[in-house]
């Protein structure tokens, strides 16, 4: 009969191969179960396709990890951190599906057209209470905004109906210098838009001549003075009563420059308009015989300028 503890030693010598596949099978058991979620991570990515460079580099991860296992993480999360990378942070002048921006991509604020609407309902706000150098600078800011729109536009007829009245506003409120700031700018538009040229405006460049006179200008309202001729001209013809008037402040202006002889063709043609408007008892014609005397009178012809005078009379 055994001893116990020959029986024991029997036990333990005859099972040891037994335990040590148990404790090989523990230690197979989480790899194996790792295996299987990883050949599930796998069938869920699809197919790389195309150039998208992003699944690409997601779907050789996957296949890493499950060729080889727990060992290579490090190697799976530097490209996990280049996928993400991409695609690269886009520069403040770049962009990623356009290229370089352009200005009307990085300009702030509403299009043009928007600012156009803005600008001339404020301008007309601050018109309305007389805010004249406030409203001067709504409607200069609409009239920037017409850049892009075409010459006979409503909206820039508009604006330039507007700009008018901020010129008249300021010649009845005697502030010479806003007068002129705004007819230089209603003069450039003129230039380059015919659909500016109104009698209007012709109204308005003569008073600004006589405005410039006044103030002793006369080489600026010499110009002044012709530009308002062209204008006349344009809108009502060569003939039109009322380029009288401006034919003969020409004149007057003209000697005092000096310039006798360019003063008297200007006489002489306001002579012509006058007598054919209204003839020669006309108080048109009569506009010219005032500007001759101080003609004669400069020449030396002292008798000539009287008689201009009782003509005039």
């Amino acid at each position: 009969m055994d001893r116990p503890d020959d029986a024991e030693d029997r036990r333990v010598t005859q099972y040891p191969k037994t335990r040590s596949a148990r404790a090989g099978i523990a230690m197979l058991v989480p790899l194996a179960f790792a295996a299987v979620l990883q050949l599930g991570c796998a069938t869920a990515v699809p197919a790389p396709s195309g150039d998208d460079e992003s699944t690409s580099l997601e779907a050789v991860e996957v296949v890493e990890r499950s060729d080889v296992g727990g060992v290579q993480m490090e190697t799976v999360a530097a490209e996990t951190s280049e996928s993400e990378a991409w695609p690269p942070a886009s520069t403040p002048d770049t962009d990623l599906n356009t290229g370089p921006r352009t200005e009307a991509q990085t300009e702030p604020g509403p299009p043009r057209a928007a600012r156009w609407s803005e600008h001339m309902k404020a301008g007309r706000a601050h018109l309305q209470y007389d805010e004249l150098a406030e409203a001067e600078d709504q409607f200069t800011r609409a009239f920037d905004a017409t850049a892009d729109f075409r010459q006979t536009d409503p909206r820039t007829l508009s604006t330039l109906r507007n700009l008018e009245r901020v010129a008249r506003s300021y010649q009845v409120a005697r502030d010479a210098a806003s007068f002129a700031r705004v007819m230089e700018l209603l003069a450039y538009a003129s230039e380059t838009n015919p659909a500016a040229r109104t009698p209007e405006l012709a109204a308005l460049t003569h008073d600004l001549a006589t405005t410039l006179a006044a103030q002793g200008r006369f080489e600026e309202a010499r110009a002044a003075l012709e530009r308002t001729l062209v204008l006349l001209t344009e809108a009502r013809g060569s003939e039109d009563a009322e380029l009288v008037g401006v034919h003969a402040q020409l004149g007057l202006t003209l000697i005092e420059l000096d310039e006798l002889d360019a003063a008297e063709r200007a006489l002489d043609r306001a002579a012509e308009i006058g007598a054919s408007s209204g003839g020669p008892d006309s108080p048109l014609f009569a506009k010219s015989l005032l500007p001759r005397a101080r003609l004669l009178f400069v020449r030396g012809d002292v008798q000539g300028a009287r008689d201009a005078l009782r003509a005039a009379i």
